[in-house]
């Protein structure tokens, strides 16, 4: 602990300054930087679980079906957060107002560090009795695609459930002015990863028979856009951003 204190006096971190720290009465601030004061104390190598946060429960009775928060996505893919990342998401960074705002129409998740090439080599996914993507693994125009193997970055997020209202049939440019304050347009990697762990926690299926752009541009200068997630599976497709199509809106997400 000494030896932990040194270090935090050596990048200007002081008694005195955790102390004035300390008086804002911050819990938020004082949770988030406890959990990772732990994980580096302790390091990366044990994996046992980590307790939830009055934030987790009290997030979880507001957005029901629509939270997707560390249990949910554990079991959903089959894979465990390790210590640093649970330490990561151990503070929601959003408030309750904004959450009770948010609850009918956009689903709060946890994410998780997975590509979509992940996402669909996923046992969970692959094993699935319903068919999930509307390509097989290996398969497909992006597969090799930049953006279908980079991964989601491990934060909360809240995306919305539906394109922006009035969204379609305008071009790209149009729709990010229809964005509301405090979002922003997602990667399409977020989209997928939320899209995908909603429908194996609860059996809902986002984006029905429409599309979202999304922020990202393929190796070809197309926008992609993933949705129309029937029997057939989730699509990505990519085309123009000046094309004004009833069936393609905009996605929206709130980051912490």
């Amino acid at each position: 602990m000494k030896a932990f204190k040194a270090e935090l006096a050596a990048n200007g971190i002081t008694d005195n300054k955790l102390e004035a720290l300390m008086a804002l009465a911050d819990r938020s601030w004082i949770e988030k930087s406890a959990a990772e004061w732990l994980t580096h104390v302790n390091g990366e190598a044990t994996n046992a679980p980590m307790q939830t946060t009055e934030s987790h429960e009290k997030a979880q009775a507001i957005m029901g079906r629509n939270f997707l928060g560390l249990e949910e996505v554990e079991k959903a893919f089959g894979v465990k957060y390790s210590t640093g990342d649970r330490a990561k998401l151990a503070t929601i960074q959003f408030s309750d107002e904004t959450l009770c705002a948010s609850k009918d129409t956009h689903v709060l998740v946890a994410g998780f560090r997975m590509s979509i090439n992940d996402i669909r080599k996923n046992r969970n996914v692959k094993g699935n009795a319903a068919k999930l993507f509307f390509s097989a693994v290996g398969e497909g125009w992006y597969n090799d695609e930049p953006f279908a193997n980079a991964s989601v970055e491990c934060r909360w997020f809240l995306l919305r459930k539906k394109p922006i209202d009035n969204s379609t049939s305008k071009t790209y440019e149009e729709q990010l002015q229809l964005i509301p304050r405090g979002e922003e347009n997602p990667w399409a990697r977020d989209v997928v990863f939320a899209t995908i762990a909603l429908f194996l926690t609860t059996g809902e299926r986002m984006f029905e028979k429409i599309y979202v752009r999304c922020k990202d541009v393929s190796s070809r200068g197309g926008r992609f856009g993933v949705g129309f997630f029937v029997r057939d599976g989730l699509d990505v497709y990519f085309g123009w951003d000046g094309c004004r199509d009833g069936g393609i809106g905009v996605g929206s997400v709130r980051n912490s």
